[in-house]
Formats: C-alpha cells, structure tokens, sequence
C-alpha cells in the first residue's frame, strides 16, 4: 500500500502523512521568528540606505544579502532565535560606529 504525502510547505519541504498522522512543518514558534527575521532585515536596509557613500552601500547591503542568505533554510528554532539576537547586536554595533564616523 501506498502512502499518500502533501507538500504544504513548498520552500521548508515538510511532508504531511495522513497515513501516520505526523506533521514535521513550521509551528507557530517559526513563523514569529520569520516575522522577527524579516523585521531585522527591513531594519538593517533602512540603516544601511541611510550611509552617503554609494561604494559602501553597495557592499553592506551585499554583505546582509549574503548573512541572510546563508541562514535562509535554518529550521532549529534555539538556532534561529540565536541568529537574530546576533544580527540585532551586529546591527546595533554598526549603528553606533556609522555615528561616531558621522561625529568625527
């Protein structure tokens, strides 16, 4: 006999099988930290599209790009929470040197 899978979540690969009953998707838990996620992001474009020189612009925001990137398929929640507490502080450590730059 065969068993039947749903793909509910195209971009997480998680299966539900009526069969066995077991359900390995996103819990409400992974959609607040997405939410947390992308509010970071939002956050770090805002600060980086306030720089004045286009060259660091562009390479901050390619450097984002590329930490965000490379995190996009975690689905360990204590490693998610993790990330975005150290994009928050890398976020706030960049803030506060661009301000001291703008100062001097």
């Amino acid at each position: 006999m065969m068993s039947i899978q749903i793909r509910l979540f195209s971009s997480s690969g998680c299966f539900f099988s009526p069969r066995h009953g077991k359900y390995n998707g996103p819990t409400l838990a992974h959609f607040m930290q997405a939410s947390a996620a992308r509010q970071l992001w939002r956050k770090t474009l805002r600060t980086i599209n306030a720089l004045d020189e286009p060259e660091l612009k562009k390479d901050m925001r390619m450097w984002a790009r590329e930490e965000f990137r490379r995190h996009k398929n975690e689905r360990d929640l204590e490693q998610i929470k993790f990330c975005i507490a150290a994009g928050k502080k890398q976020l706030e450590m960049m803030t506060e040197t661009l301000k001291r730059s703008r100062l001097s």
